[in-house]
Parts: structure tokens; C-alpha cells; sequence
């Protein structure tokens, strides 16, 4: 009986979880629309990379092509391709050339302030002699995630369909509830109690940018799943411990070939798996991802004429400021997106000391990439919400909440009460934000709704 309880409770947990996740799809206080009579608002997508990435996923699914020429066009006629927002409206194109070699962006070609109303695109600059004309137009963003996503919506006829775009944001916080499963499952094997497991994925997919993020069409909602499935489907007990090894780097590679970075999280994988079981499990770790890099080469070599041509090449920046920016920033800064991060900052000496192997493979799994992003020239995201660019290996900084009851500091009461009211102050932070009008996303949320109050 009492088992037939527990198990209830966590179905009508999760249940619960999942509806949470789904209320912000419906919300019309977010950016969104009615399809026909019907009463319910739809998602729409919002003003950031998420547009051109749906330009990207309509070229797949109407032309079956990666050339997005047409499709710019066809938004600046009024079609949906770059979505509902932007149709008819003057939308810079993010596409690139490589002319004798050179990586050549759109926006270094043509004048956009020099945009005629009854023209398809803006006045090109004189100075070049690079006529783009007759090219094809390929994207600066990786195509993995439109193409998954192209291939799993492709039988249901929606390219032509007003649909689409909610659907494809729905895609995210899909993504986004099956990550937050898989976390709370391993959290609940570590510990034991489901009721501190829960709590803490609480915390995590509502009390930071994630949850904003299961509301946007971006790469980084779907890497999340890949980054939390593959390191808990490895960690899993199984009888057969390579095909759990096969499944997680299956994760890892529809994470490179969505992000090219994220093979960093293979790392320690690869080398706990190498020290713990065997060369044949380490193997069955690698296989997936190795071809993951060469679907990555091949679309290289079709779309620039060489397999080292990216589509986004890494521009190297500052990675002193990327490292502050991504603690501090007013823009991307975890302590002021995500307060709870604290707590979890906190609870790692504990970890450490007690879930030796468990520290070893997130902080291994965490570092490298955070220290890649930090370095990067572009580390804030462009226009977008929050440290978007560490958001898939944000879940592994808060594994450390699983030691919190065994820390010495958090024994008083009046600790814990403090504790509690970071962590609620977190998530009522982050719920707001996935409801406040879009006006910029590059506004805290608290200085968004003092400016709505001031006027």
C-alpha cells in the first residue's frame, strides 16, 4: 500500500511538472496568437537567433534544401517562414559566404539601412566586388537542430501550416520536461528520497534561465536533454553497462552535431568509463559522436567546399571578462539569473567530499565547457536571455544540492529558512520572467517589471 503511495505521488508530481511546463505555451501574455476560432493562444517566437533558425527548419521542410535565399524572401513578401513577427518586415538575413576563402557574413555585404520598401533586400555596398547573387544562401548557425527537428516533424505535414511555430516551441519545453524526468530519477537513486530529489529539480529547471528557455526556440533547450540524459542514462544501474554506453554517447552526438562544443562532455565519460570498465565500453561511448563529427564535415563540404568551413567560425575573446560576465553580468550573470546557484556553490565541499566519482564526472563535465564559452568573443549570447550559452551543463553546478543536508552550515533553522527563501526568490524570478511582455530580453526581469511599475 504504502509503495502504490509513493508511487502515485510521483506520477502526480511529474504530471504536475509537465503542466507547469506547458502553461507558458498557452499564455497570452507572452508573445502569442489565435489559429483561426480557436480560443487558445498559441507561442509565438520571439525576436533573437530563434527566427533564423526557424528559417532554417522551413527550407528543410519545404524545399528539402539548407538554401535559405528563397525563404528570407519569401518572409519579406509577408510568408511565415522567419515566423508570424517578422512576416513582411525587413529581417537581416544570417547567412554566409566563403569568397576565395574569406568568411563573409550578410550584414558585411548589403547597407540595411539602405532598404527600399518594395525591395526583396537592401542596397549592396559599392565597395565590394563580391556579387552573392547567383550563390546559394547557407546559414551561420549550425543546422543539427532544424534538421532533428525537420525529420521528426516532417510526417505530419506541417510545413505549410500555422502551427508550426507553436509546435516547435512546444518541441523545447517537451525537451525541457523529459530532461527535468531524468534528472529527478538520478537525483532520487543518489539520495533516496524523492521528496529532496524533487525539490532540488525544482529548483534547477524553475529557479534559472531553463525555464524561460522551455519557451524558446533555441539549441540550447534541446542540448539540456542531451546534456542530462546522457551523463543519467551512464550512471544508471544496468545489466548491460555498453548499451548504456551506446545510449549516452548517442545523446552526445546529437549534441555535437547540433553544437560542435558540446563534445567536451564526452570527456569524462569516456575516461571513467576507460577507468572504471573497459576500452570496449569507452569505445561504445566514442562510435556515435565520431560519426556525428563526420555528418558535421560532410554539411561543411556540401554547403562552403571545404570540411573546414564552419558555418560559425570560434572567435576567440577575452576569457577573463566571459568568466566574470557569466557570474556577474547584468545581462548574463548566473548569481543574478539564477540566486539558488549560491546554495549550490555552497554544498560542493560536501559533495566533494562524499560523492567523490559523482564530483569528478559533472565538474569535469561543467568546467571545460563553461571555460570554452567564456572564451569565446560572443560569450553574452547575442539577443537572448540570461548565460543562454552555458545553459546544457548548467544542471550539472546544482548536482551538489544532493549533499546540502549533510552540510554542517545549513543545521541551524534560521539557515535553512534563509535557504528556502533563495530558492523560492529564484524560481518566482524565472517564472516572471517566462510571462513578462518581450520587451527586451536582455532586461533583468526585476529592472523590467521596476521600469513597468516606474511608468
Amino acid at each position: 500500500m504504502q509503495a502504490r503511495l509513493a508511487t502515485w505521488a510521483t506520477r502526480s508530481f511529474l504530471i504536475g511538472v509537465l503542466i507547469l511546463f506547458l502553461i507558458p505555451q498557452f499564455s497570452n501574455t507572452f508573445l502569442s496568437f489565435q489559429i483561426g476560432e480557436s480560443a487558445w493562444n498559441f507561442a509565438l517566437l520571439g525576436f533573437g537567433d530563434e527566427t533564423h533558425y526557424f528559417v532554417i527548419l522551413n527550407s528543410l521542410l519545404k524545399d528539402g534544401d539548407l538554401d535559405l535565399k528563397n525563404n528570407y524572401y519569401n518572409a519579406r513578401k509577408g510568408g511565415s517562414d522567419a515566423g508570424n513577427i517578422w512576416a513582411g518586415q525587413k529581417l537581416q538575413h544570417h547567412v554566409l559566404w566563403y569568397p576565395d576563402g574569406r568568411y563573409l557574413e550578410w550584414h558585411e555585404v548589403f547597407l540595411q539601412d539602405v532598404w527600399p520598401d518594395d525591395s526583396l533586400e537592401p542596397t549592396k555596398q559599392q565597395v565590394l566586388e563580391f556579387d552573392p547573387s547567383k550563390l546559394p544562401e547557407y546559414s551561420i548557425h549550425p543546422p543539427g537542430m532544424p534538421l532533428v527537428l525537420a525529420l521528426i516533424l516532417m510526417p505530419f505535414s506541417l510545413s505549410d501550416s500555422l502551427y508550426l511555430e507553436p509546435v516547435v516551441v512546444m518541441a523545447s519545453a517537451v525537451s525541457m520536461f523529459i530532461a527535468f524526468l531524468l534528472f529527478f530519477k538520478m537525483l532520487d537513486r543518489w539520495s533516496g528520497q524523492k521528496i529532496g530529489a524533487g525539490g532540488i529539480t525544482l529548483v534547477v529547471f524553475f529557479g534559472t534561465p531553463l525555464l524561460v528557455y522551455s519557451r524558446m526556440f533555441f539549441t540550447e533547450s534541446h542540448l539540456v536533454l542531451f546534456a542530462v540524459g546522457s551523463y543519467a542514462i551512464y550512471l544508471s544501474p544496468s545489466a548491460y553497462p555498453w548499451r548504456n554506453s551506446v545510449l549516452s554517447g548517442g545523446m552526445i552526438a546529437l549534441g555535437i552535431f547540433m553544437k560542435p562544443p558540446f563534445a567536451l562532455l564526452l570527456i569524462p565519460l569516456v575516461v571513467d568509463a576507460w577507468m572504471r570498465h573497459s576500452k570496449h565500453h569507452a569505445f561504445a561511448l566514442v562510435v556515435l559522436p565520431v560519426c556525428a563529427v563526420a555528418g558535421i564535415l560532410g554539411l561543411n563540404h556540401m554547403m562552403f567546399g571545404s570540411p573546414f568551413r564552419p558555418s560559425q567560425p570560434f572567435l576567440i575573446g577575452n576569457p577573463l571578462a566571459g568568466i566574470q560576465g557569466f557570474w556577474i553580468s547584468e545581462t548574463a550573470g548566473l548569481l543574478l539569473y539564477a540566486p539558488a546557484v549560491v546554495i549550490a556553490l555552497m554544498a560542493w565541499p560536501t559533495f566533494w567530499a562524499t560523492q567523490r566519482r559523482m564530483a569528478w564526472l559533472f565538474l569535469g563535465g561543467f568546467l571545460p565547457y563553461f571555460l570554452l564559452m567564456s572564451t569565446w568573443l560572443e560569450w553574452r549570447g547575442g539577443y537572448s536571455y540570461g548565460p543562454r550559452l552555458i545553459l546544457p551543463v548548467l544542471p550539472f553546478l546544482f548536482v551538489s544540492l544532493v549533499s546540502l543536508p549533510q552540510c554542517r552550515w545549513i543545521q541551524p533553522r534560521w539557515v535553512q529558512g534563509l535557504v528556502g527563501l533563495v530558492g523560492l526568490a529564484s524560481v518566482a524570478l524565472n517564472i516572471y520572467a517566462v510571462f513578462k511582455p518581450p520587451d527586451n530580453l536582455l532586461l533583468h526581469p526585476l529592472l523590467s517589471l521596476l521600469s513597468q511599475t516606474g511608468s
